[in-house]
């Protein structure tokens, strides 16, 4: 009985386990759609490190998320917020969308939690060229040692 419960925890663990890879601009169109279904499938929160964030999709789509009562939590470069293209002013008045602005150091980490626990993590800003122009790199993770790394030391930077 205990081999059958162990099996069905190790199936079930694969199953739901998540690191998925994508290679942009090739699969930009399914990453585009696997990032939309982690905002709108977020419970409680979001949290994001972003170097450069001009994508008014994204934008839109968060803002909607804390509509609905997703706490939101956005790391912005400082030298980035002064682009006419930024969407940081759209973002920061939103109730439950909490900003901070770094500006003792370049913010360039780029990093999405959903939840705390399902992670992005790589080098794409959300800008539309980097999601239709530039050569970018990310992965999806659900790793356990991997989020609980990335959700103290993002609780850190704030």
């Amino acid at each position: 009985m205990k081999n059958i419960f162990l099996i069905l925890i190790l199936l079930v663990s694969f199953i739901y386990g998540r690191d998925d890879i994508y290679f942009l601009p090739n699969d930009s169109e399914k990453f585009e759609k696997s990032l939309e279904k982690l905002i709108k499938k977020a419970n409680s929160s979001i949290d994001i490190a972003v170097y450069n964030f001009e994508y008014k999709k994204i934008a839109k789509q968060l803002k909607k998320a804390a509509k609905d009562g997703i706490e939101i939590n956005i790391l912005f470069d400082s030298k980035k917020t002064q682009s006419k293209k930024s969407q940081d002013k759209k973002l920061c008045d939103q109730k439950n969308i909490n900003c901070t602005i770094v500006k003792n150091k370049k913010q360039h980490i780029k990093l999405m939690v959903f939840d705390k626990k399902v992670a992005i993590l790589g080098s794409l800003n959300l800008t539309k060229d980097s999601f239709e122009e530039n050569y970018e790199m990310v992965l999806i993770t659900d790793d356990s040692k991997i989020l609980d790394q990335i959700n103290k030391n993002y609780t850190n930077l704030r």
